[in-house]
């Protein structure tokens, strides 16, 4: 299994470069759609039937060997969200398997998703520091993430598939 070597040494290099980890895609045949990816990985493990994910978060992904041919990595130069160096506060919009993530080490206090010409399409009062919205009940196409925590705010542009 020569994958097995792929994801060490792309880390290794982000890591000597500065970066910080890197977006994993799952490709099956020739398509242009990932059928799969975890964004800001940092630990793959591969398995007799299946390649489990894990992000910097602690969000944990499985793809199943047989869903997938290869394997695309992007390393990341910087996070997603924000992150003062004061408080180390934290307030960051993922987007895996068909969900997308509002994560903070506070109460999310506000969630709003919006599409590209303004419509408000979802909006959300957690109340608490994790959050996900299943992606399936969006349309399509390019949305606009905005959390609020405290001081914090966010806002991530997804493409919903």
């Amino acid at each position: 299994m020569k994958r097995l070597l792929i994801f060490p040494a792309i880390c290794a290099l982000a890591s000597s470069a500065g970066m910080l980890g890197a977006d994993v895609y799952f490709y099956h045949g020739s398509g242009d759609n990932p059928v799969g990816r975890m964004l800001d990985a940092r630990k793959l493990v591969f398995n007799e039937t299946s390649v489990d994910a894990m992000s910097a978060s602690g969000l944990t992904a499985s793809v199943a060997n047989n869903d997938f041919d290869y394997i695309l990595f992007r390393a990341k130069s910087a996070t997603s969200g924000i992150l003062t160096a004061d408080s180390q506060a934290r307030l960051s919009v993922s987007q895996a398997y068909g969900q997308i993530i509002v994560d903070c080490n506070e109460t999310i206090e506000h969630i709003t998703i919006t599409d590209v010409t303004g419509r408000q399409i979802g909006s959300y009062t957690p109340a608490s520091p994790r959050f996900t919205i299943g992606s399936s009940a969006l349309p399509k196409g390019l949305v606009i993430v905005s959390a609020t925590s405290g001081s914090l705010t966010t806002t991530a542009k997804l493409f919903i598939n």
